[in-house]
């Protein structure tokens, strides 16, 4: 029976039997550091080999798309058209990485190779991308696929933007997600990028974050003053800087 308790039985078997692992393992094998010149292939080879073909095999179009204010930082774009009367979901994610910093792994581990290890805490995944961010928009590709394998159908539509800068920023994105508003226009956003709670179980964060710089100048007397021996108690104003930023 298609049913949602079926999909979540096959997706946990796909992970318990190793499926998912192998998935990985081969999206972290991509040397995907944005920052270092010398990996700009692997960029466009992880949009266009990997996601390309995982993506058209689930019944999406896939469009590769320049990146304006970085030449070698692609988007792309896939999407899945159920019916147009449906709501659309919008998913974000980023295949690009940190360096990988070779050769300074603990154990001697390979950035590049997934590697699985027990440790006090239980066991643990290591690659570069693991924890950011190949492995969360893996998770909601391979949710959908197998809810399509289950019954066919998604009951919705689906927009998946997978950008290559984000760790340098996400030059580009902004104008292109402006330029593209029509292409990009959803009903729901789920951007599985972010710190987690706990690493004991998912969690879900209802809203979007962003950041706004703010410099505060205190003028907290006439004149110049020395605290301590020569000039008493005076407070500190990088400390009161400090707390209103928390305040903020």
């Amino acid at each position: 029976m298609a049913t949602r308790e079926a999909a979540i039985k096959a997706v946990s078997n796909y992970f318990e039997t190793g499926g998912f692992q192998t998935e990985l393992a081969d999206r972290v094998a991509v040397r995907t550091s944005s920052r270092e010149l010398e990996h700009q292939k692997e960029l466009t080879r992880y949009l266009d080999d990997l996601m390309r073909a995982r993506f058209e095999a689930m019944g999406f179009t896939v469009e590769i798309y320049r990146n304006e204010m970085l030449e070698r930082a692609p988007f792309l774009v896939a999407k899945r058209i159920e019916d147009p009367s449906l709501p659309t979901l919008f998913c974000y994610g980023h295949g690009d990485t940190v360096p990988g910093e070779d050769g300074c792994w603990s154990e001697g581990r390979d950035p590049w190779a997934l590697t699985v290890a027990q440790t006090p805490s239980g066991e643990r995944w290591f690659g570069r991308g693991t924890a950011d961010n190949k492995s969360q928009h893996a998770i909601n590709m391979e949710a959908m696929r197998h809810v399509l394998q289950t019954r066919g159908r998604l009951g919705y539509n689906v927009t998946f933007l997978i950008e290559t800068a984000e760790e340098m920023g996400s030059p580009g994105l902004e104008e292109f997600c402006r330029k593209n508003r029509d292409l990009l226009a959803a009903d729901l956003l789920i951007a599985s990028d972010g710190p987690r709670f706990s690493t004991d179980g998912p969690d879900i964060k209802l809203g979007t974050r962003g950041g706004l710089n703010l410099r505060f100048r205190l003028e907290y007397r006439d004149g110049g003053h020395h605290s301590g021996n020569w000039g008493g108690c005076l407070p500190i104003p990088q400390l009161c800087s400090c707390m209103l930023s928390l305040l903020w």
